[in-house]
């Protein structure tokens, strides 16, 4: 049983010379659980004036009832229930250190494996044709810089024309002329891919058919 007492209530009176008061305490008791008990007695103190004496008023305790379940000292768990957390608590535990032993390797895996996809022709004229939709003319020209490095031994006809194409687009860049700008990068566009067609993707299709055996091979003689 919970107590919980309230603030004295306190009053004084003055009739003459006589003065007088008074002083109430209440205290409010809640039932938190089932069970019995004793509540005890209340002694207050007093001065008496007249016999001038301290005297003692006292007020009996008396016994209490509360008709309820009795409450349990702690939570009602479930035995099932703390199992399933400890293993879930054990799993994350375990994934964790897993998790912090293997990041490392992965991103070091990632960073080689981005590395190599970054040194291919294919990032590099992935890069340029960025470029060219976003009609950065600066980027275009370190684009194309970088994708000429990585490309096969171009042959020296086709390399006037990707010249031309270029020189139009930086001549008009920065020119009043609307269709000219978008007709200069639409020849760069075709001339590249036609130049990346014949020299990139048509190469590694020659480099990885076979050829059939003759039909009539020439015998020894």
């Amino acid at each position: 049983i919970a107590t919980y007492p309230a603030e004295p209530d306190v009053t004084e009176t003055t009739d003459r010379n006589w003065v007088s008061g008074k002083r109430v305490e209440a205290t409010t008791l809640v039932a938190e659980s089932g069970g019995s008990g004793l509540v005890p007695a209340i002694e207050v103190e007093w001065y008496n004036l007249e016999r001038k004496s301290i005297e003692t008023t006292r007020v009996d305790g008396f016994e209490l009832s509360v008709d309820a379940p009795v409450a349990r000292d702690g939570p009602d768990v479930n035995p099932g229930l703390l199992l399933v957390l400890a293993v879930v608590v054990v799993v994350v535990f375990v994934a964790a250190r897993v998790f912090r032993w293997i990041l490392p390797r992965l991103r070091a895996r990632y960073d080689i494996r981005q590395k190599e996809r970054e040194g291919t022709e294919h990032w590099a004229y992935t890069q340029l044709q960025q470029a060219m939709r976003r009609r950065d003319y600066g980027g275009v020209i370190s684009a194309y810089s970088t994708w000429q490095a990585r490309l096969p031994t171009p042959d020296a006809s086709e390399g006037p024309a990707l010249q031309v194409a270029l020189a139009n687009v930086g001549r008009c860049f920065f020119g009043p002329a609307e269709e000219t700008h978008a007709s200069a990068w639409f020849e760069l566009s075709k001339v590249l891919e036609n130049y990346r067609a014949q020299h990139v993707t048509g190469r590694k299709r020659h480099n990885s058919g076979y050829r059939l055996a003759p039909i009539n091979p020439e015998r020894p003689r």
